[in-house]
């Protein structure tokens, strides 16, 4: 008895222009909440990259002169440089195009 009572006062409904209400919740996002989402998305990418190449950094130190983990370490610190690049210039294209509109 209480939950569509709860339900139904925390509810926002959708009216047209003509105010006909369907009774479906309405989204109320704007470039701003978007542009707030994508930065911390793209802030954790780059803070795993950072933490992945610093990893990797010990790996290599750590590998002792075996090839096999040296090119191991090498390659991942490469990937993780190139996952840095791409967050950072996906950071700046979302602000550019966002800026825009």
């Amino acid at each position: 008895m209480i939950v569509p009572l709860v339900l139904h006062t925390f509810a926002a409904t959708a009216c047209d222009a003509q105010g006909d209400c369907t009774g479906l919740p309405t989204a109320g996002a704007s470039s701003a909440n978007l542009h707030s989402l994508l930065q911390v998305v793209f802030g954790v990418f780059a803070a795993l990259a950072v933490l992945m190449v610093t990893i990797s950094a010990l790996n290599f130190i750590n590998a002792q002169g075996d090839p096999a983990k040296i090119t191991s370490a090498r390659n991942t610190i490469i990937y993780a440089l190139v996952g840095l690049v791409l967050s950072l210039s996906a950071e700046v294209i979302v602000t550019f195009v966002l800026g825009k509109f």
